[in-house]
């Protein structure tokens, strides 16, 4: 930090090495006499003060000793790009961008490879454009795009003239990748930018082995882009087409192998926290959550499914997706049950007088149903999935005995495993006083539906109403307030238990609860 004496021992060993009395010394010197004398008279002039104009002549010969010692640099080593930066930076600091812009467009002219000349031609270039644009008081968004223009077109002119230099592909690539972002978080999302971004990080990696993952990275950051650009401009398939491709660049396999992120989870984060862009899966997820806006439109929720599908397939152990699928296929395919109900009725012709259903009404009618049970299926195997990942969530274990008691009725046995184990944990998961309110309340309606649900696994399907009624008390008991229908249905099961005869009211209760038309099969 003794900037005068580092200078002043510069300066001798300068004139020493200079009249001749150091050349032949054997000199293994870590830098270029030069080159120390270049930044202890740098480190000067940066700290000289200029308030009277005997320090503002001081300021100036510290810069003229600089900018000597450092072209003596250049001239000795054309390829010293350090001395180049430093040189760029000298002018900087005395505010003559322009020739800080030519010592550095003079480097790269000599020097195309060098990554340190890139980055500060970069720096220097965007700086330029954005104090120019301000000078001629513009805001601070006109002032950004100043400076991804300035930079972007440079590179272009500069891989005109160095087409197999992959530097220029990456820096060219890196700047119209964040316009094409600023762009979209501005709400002006711009597909074609993404994909213009991404083929020159494409050629960088072609052009440059070692730049293959990095590339990588902004490929797929690209493609999501694309997908969030689709998105933004509500074309929700050409959204998810895009997102999926984004696994193609690097399948989580090879993700593991390397030790990067996969395709479908790269974001890019900003310092808080939050995503500026967030991932691939993230964007499928939100596309999820459009389709399932109207909660009446089958054909809308059907497709839902399908997304929550390929998310699932995409990463098997990931016990959320598992658990979206499960439950978004669960609501497509009930939908599917109430048209093919609506279909059936509608062929109902015993009334007097009415016209005879058509083979292809009932056809339609049968077909409805058959797609609710194709999807019924679907969530039960994604259900058991959830099940097995997730053995103490009480909602998720609860609900995969539900889908198989309610609706498909082929496995008593696996749907009381499940509404007994989602019984036995929850009961200890409530006494442990860790919950938060919120969660403590959650865990009180899952547990009390897990009663619920063998109260009607045990009165639908194994006609036992004493059983029935033992876990319909014990719902109530828990609550939520919800649940106070099965009010309703215990005085039939006690004429039931009294009288040994099913009354014919369960039979509304039934069809009110499950499929009635997937009679027990176990």
């Amino acid at each position: 930090g003794d900037l005068p004496t580092a200078l002043d021992l510069a300066r001798a060993g300068a004139r020493w090495i200079r009249a001749g009395e150091g050349r032949d010394a054997g000199l293994d010197l870590d830098q270029p006499y030069t080159q120390t004398l270049a930044e202890a008279a740098f480190s000067s002039y940066i700290a000289a003060p200029s308030d009277t104009a005997e320090a503002v002549a001081q300021k100036a010969a510290l810069f003229a000793e600089t900018k000597v010692a450092l072209e003596e640099t250049i001239g000795a080593s054309p390829t010293d790009a350090a001395a180049y930066v430093q040189l760029s930076n000298l002018y900087l600091w005395e505010g003559q961008r322009a020739d800080s812009l030519r010592t550095l467009e003079s480097a790269l002219s000599l020097q195309p490879e060098d990554e340190s000349l890139h980055t500060a031609f970069v720096k220097a270039l965007g700086d330029d454009a954005e104090a120019s644009a301000r000078e001629q008081n513009a805001d601070a968004a006109t002032a950004l795009t100043a400076r991804f223009d300035a930079i972007i077109g440079r590179y272009e002119t500069f891989r005109s003239v160095h087409p197999n230099n992959a530097l220029g592909y990456w820096y060219g690539g890196f700047e119209q990748f964040y316009e094409a972002l600023n762009a979209f978080e501005n709400g002006e999302g711009d597909a074609p930018s993404f994909v213009e971004s991404e083929a020159l990080f494409r050629r960088c990696r072609e052009l440059n082995e070692g730049y293959v993952d990095a590339c990588i990275d902004y490929e797929i950051l690209c493609r999501v882009g694309q997908g969030w650009c689709e998105y933004q401009a509500e074309q929700n398939e050409a959204a998810i087409a895009v997102f999926l491709t984004a696994e193609d660049l690097r399948p989580l396999d090879v993700a593991k192998a390397s030790g990067r992120v996969s395709g479908m989870e790269m974001r890019l984060a900003r310092g808080d926290g939050t995503d500026r862009l967030p991932s691939a899966l993230a964007g499928l997820d939100f596309v999820t959550r459009r389709y399932i806006a109207d909660p009446t439109d089958v054909e809308a929720l059907t497709r839902a499914a399908g997304i929550g599908d390929m998310m699932f397939a995409l990463r098997p152990m990931n016990p959320n997706l598992a658990n979206n699928a499960g439950f978004l296929n669960r609501d497509a395919g009930v939908l599917w049950e109430t048209r093919a109900g609506q279909l059936f009725s509608a062929t109902d012709n015993s009334a007097e007088g009415a016209p005879a259903a058509t083979e292809e009404e009932r056809a339609a009618a049968q077909a409805a149903r058959d797609r609710g049970e194709e999807l019924m299926k679907r969530s039960w195997d994604a259900y058991r999935v959830a099940a097995a990942l997730l053995p103490n969530d009480v909602r998720v274990v609860n609900d995969a005995g539900l889908v198989m008691a309610y609706y498909l009725r082929t496995d008593t046995e696996a749907a009381e495993r499940y509404f007994l184990d989602a019984v036995k944990d929850g009961e200890p998961q409530l006494a442990s006083g860790d919950l938060t309110p919120e969660a403590h309340e959650a865990l009180v309606e899952a547990w009390g539906d897990a009663h619920q649900n063998m109260g009607i696994l045990e009165m639908t399907l194994r006609q036992r109403p004493a059983e029935a009624k033992t876990w319909f008390t014990k719902g109530l008991e828990i609550g939520p307030p919800s649940r106070n229908w099965l009010q309703s249905v215990l005085p039939l099961l006690d004429t039931w238990i009294e009288t040994g005869e099913r009354p014919a009211q369960i039979d509304a209760v039934e069809a009110r609860s499950v499929w009635v038309h997937n009679p027990p099969r176990d």
